[in-house]
């Protein structure tokens, strides 16, 4: 049982990652399998912002709740290990297209969010929202990623 002490922010470093599309292991793609394979489940979650189809990928954009949508993802627990997440988050900055030298231009940001677990308690994870410009692109309503790819899917299946 995860307690809150658990929960916490020890040493000031943040535990925990909020996914919500492609990171998530049943989605991961196989470039970044071996990254995504260090991340133990910890529960479902959400946070407040809206979800975009971006096409073979979502793309986040939180609020800290200035809107009641919610993106709904799953919150994973880093490795014990600073070294281990250090190189884990590295190779998931990687994937996502994260510029250090250059944030303004990169496709996606890492940054800190707090999520509200399935039981409403609050916690501070590290979520990657889309750093570009969203309009035009399809809102996917009920913010849950793997629910609309698998409906994408079969439709796409249907029309072949």
């Amino acid at each position: 049982m995860w307690t809150m002490e658990k929960l916490g922010r020890p040493g000031g470093v943040i535990r925990f990652l909020f996914v919500y599309g492609t990171l998530h292991p049943k989605l991961a793609p196989p470039c970044v399998a071996h990254a995504v394979k260090h991340l133990r489940r910890v529960g479902n979650a959400s946070a407040p912002g809206i979800l975009y189809d971006l096409g073979p990928y979502p793309g986040a954009v939180f609020n800290g709740g200035a809107t009641a949508a919610r993106i709904r993802g799953g919150v994973f627990r880093l490795p014990k290990s600073l070294s281990i997440a250090a190189q884990v988050l590295r190779d998931l900055d990687a994937y996502e297209a994260i510029d250090t030298s250059a944030p303004a231009g990169a496709l996606f940001v890492r940054k800190p969010i707090t999520v509200a677990l399935r039981n409403g308690t609050p916690l501070e994870c590290w979520a990657y929202e889309y750093n570009r410009d969203c309009d035009g692109s399809r809102v996917i309503h009920g913010g849950r990623f793997e629910r609309a790819a698998r409906a994408w899917s079969a439709a796409r299946r249907r029309s072949i």
